[in-house]
This record gives structure tokens, C-alpha cells and sequence, in this order.
């Protein structure tokens, strides 16, 4: 398998002629679909609406007022069932071209807007004999998105304030009961940037990825609920279920995927 499969490569396929660039201070940081900056124009001293774009308005100078305002706006679109899932968990939000810091916003809410998250996942690898395993998760099935789906063995979205790094040690003891000693030789092997279209709006990610070897007698277990269960997989048997539309997350079959191609048929070491 060269080429993600068919499925997934057509999922991360984006028109984005379909959506609107949202700005603050003429610095893009997301996008919108049509009717949601229907909504968003209710709000005229924070959302500045224009028929191709939609901009924070010019008032809102400091990222602490950009901060608030949205803020504002949220609880709004909360109590009308607009944001769901609320996380009380703040994503920093950065201009897509240059990186800067633009302002703080609820996790619940980043896919409305299109903004890019950035997050964590872990490839547990196994040496099985002769052949390499993964670890795959299953997702809980009360998860607010994608219930019930396979996942990478860890995976998380990284809050305001921490690093890839802090996400990552805090999550595979979290979601793997991973301990750090364990944990600490997990290895960075890459970095994916896509988006994909969700019913309420575009989940654009930054995925930092790494490996982890694991020994052949660790059984992960879940501490936070968030997973229903863990199976070791053989590679090719990852390579068939990827096959397989949307048994995976997107964000998790892209991982996998990538895992795949750089280990190919190499022992694991």
C-alpha cells in the first residue's frame, strides 16, 4: 500500500471554494461553512461578516480581547445547542502563515471554525516472532466524536500551554496506563497536516506522530474511560482494516497509515 487508501484519501480532499476564510487583524486562522457565518453575523461587534470572508472585528486589537469576545459569542451558541461537547479546555489559535498567537478558544468549538488543532498520537509497536504488531484502540462508545471506532493505541489534542511532548506522556498513561519509563522512548517521526470536512464544520489537524516500541509482554489498560478496549494487530491485518471505509477514524487511519510506510518490513528495534 503506497497510496492511502481510497476512502481516506477521498475524506481529506477538501474544497475549500465551498467555505470561508475567517481573519484577525487580516491573518487567517480558519474557515467556515456558509450557514454557520449565518450565525456568526448575529454577532456584529465581534464577527465582521463579508460575503467571501469573515473577519474578528477591527476592535478587537489584543489577544485577550479576541479571547473574551469569543468567549462571549460561545455561551451563546452553547445554550442553543450550536457548540456541543464542551471540554473547559482552552486551544490556543495561530495564524495558519506565520504561527503567530492570535487568541484562546474553547476545544468544543474548533471545528466550527475550522481551526487547526494540533494534537499527539503514539503508534504502539510490537515484535510478534518474525512480524510486527500495533496496539489499536477502540473508542468509547459515549465519545463524543467518532464513538466505537479504532483509534492509535494514544492520541490527544494538545490544550493551551502544553507541548506535544507533555501531551504525549500525560495521554499514554491516561488512555494506555503507559507508564513514563515505558513512555519516555517514544520517538517523533513525524508531523501530518490535513483537514477533513465534519457535519459541523472542518476538523483541520496537526498531528504530531510518534513511535513506541513496546516490550512483548505489556497489555495496555485504560485509566480515563475514554477507551473501550485494546487489541494487537498484526501489520498486514492493519493494512486490510485501513481498507476498510471509516472503521478507523480519519485522523487515526492517516497515522496508522503513515506508521506503515516507514516501517514497511523492518523488525522493530
Amino acid at each position: 500500500m503506497t497510496r492511502p487508501p481510497g476512502w481516506l484519501a477521498e475524506a481529506l480532499a477538501v474544497d475549500y471554494t465551498r467555505l470561508l476564510p475567517l481573519r484577525a487583524a487580516e491573518r487567517r486562522f480558519g474557515w467556515v461553512a456558509p450557514d454557520f457565518a449565518g450565525v456568526l453575523a448575529r454577532f456584529p461587534d465581534v464577527f465582521a461578516c463579508e460575503p467571501e470572508r469573515i473577519a474578528l472585528a477591527e476592535a478587537l486589537g489584543t489577544a485577550q480581547a479576541r479571547t473574551d469576545a469569543v468567549a462571549r459569542v460561545l455561551e451563546v451558541l452553547r445554550a442553543e445547542g450550536l457548540v456541543t461537547g464542551w471540554r473547559d479546555e482552552q486551544y490556543e489559535v495561530y495564524a495558519e502563515a506565520s504561527g503567530e498567537p492570535l487568541f484562546r478558544i474553547e476545544r468544543a468549538a474548533v471545528k466550527r471554525f475550522g481551526i487547526r488543532g494540533r494534537a499527539a498520537h503514539l503508534n504502539g509497536i510490537v515484535q510478534t516472532g518474525r512480524s510486527l504488531a500495533m496496539w489499536i484502540a477502540r473508542r468509547a462508545q459515549d465519545k463524543a466524536t467518532d464513538p466505537g471506532r479504532l483509534d492509535n493505541l494514544v492520541g490527544g489534542g494538545i490544550a493551551a500551554g502544553h507541548d506535544a511532548w507533555q501531551t504525549l506522556i500525560k495521554e499514554a498513561r491516561e488512555e494506555a496506563g503507559i507508564p513514563f519509563f515505558v513512555a519516555e522512548g517514544a520517538r517523533l517521526r513525524d508531523t501530518l497536516a490535513f483537514d477533513y470536512v465534519v457535519p459541523d464544520g472542518l476538523d483541520s489537524n496537526e498531528v504530531e506522530v510518534f513511535d513506541l516500541v513496546l516490550p512483548s509482554g505489556f497489555v495496555p489498560r485504560n485509566e480515563d474511560g475514554e477507551v473501550d478496549g485494546f487489541e494487537l494487530v498484526a501489520f498486514d491485518e492493519v493494512r486490510e482494516r485501513l481498507a476498510m471505509p471509516h472503521l478507523f477514524t480519519v485522523d487515526a487511519a492517516l497515522v496508522a497509515w503513515n506508521c506503515l510506510q516507514r516501517w514497511g518490513g523492518a523488525a522493530a528495534s
